[in-house]
């Protein structure tokens, strides 16, 4: 019972500490607030949508090989975005950066960035991983 009546020190830093944090919760929550609403995002209709990822390739693999579309992999395949209902409303897919398949005659596998979309939407994965078979035509 004597230290909880002791250590009055102790226990005004803790109150410190915890007064400290609560504004500070509060001041980021409010300046991130205020950075959604500069950019025309923030609203009552604010809402989420996860469409898929569509990849874009550009050209043709070496001769005598081909690409098995079937198995190709998009990690991950889809991405939530985050936005106004009115400006997610015409959002069906977000494409890749295009790659470029010319002369390639293995399977690989690329780190590759999503292409931009329109303002006021916002989404946190920039980068999807493909992986592209190839394999020698028959």
């Amino acid at each position: 019972m004597r230290w909880l009546v002791s250590n009055f020190w102790l226990k005004f830093a803790a109150f410190i500490l915890a007064v400290s944090c609560w504004f500070y919760v509060k001041e980021t929550l409010s300046r991130e607030q205020h950075m959604l609403s500069k950019e025309g995002v923030y609203s009552e209709n604010f809402t989420s949508k996860r469409i898929p990822v569509q990849l874009v390739l550009e050209g043709e693999p070496q001769e005598g090989f081909k690409i098995i579309r079937e198995k190709i992999v998009i990690k991950p395949d889809s991405i939530y975005l985050a936005g106004s209902k009115a400006t997610l409303e015409d959002v069906g897919f977000i494409r890749t950066s295009p790659i470029s398949i010319s002369g390639f005659s293995k399977t690989f596998t690329k780190k590759v960035e999503l292409a931009s979309i329109k303002g006021g939407i916002l989404f946190k994965n920039e980068f999807v991983e493909v992986t592209i078979p190839i394999e020698k035509s028959p």
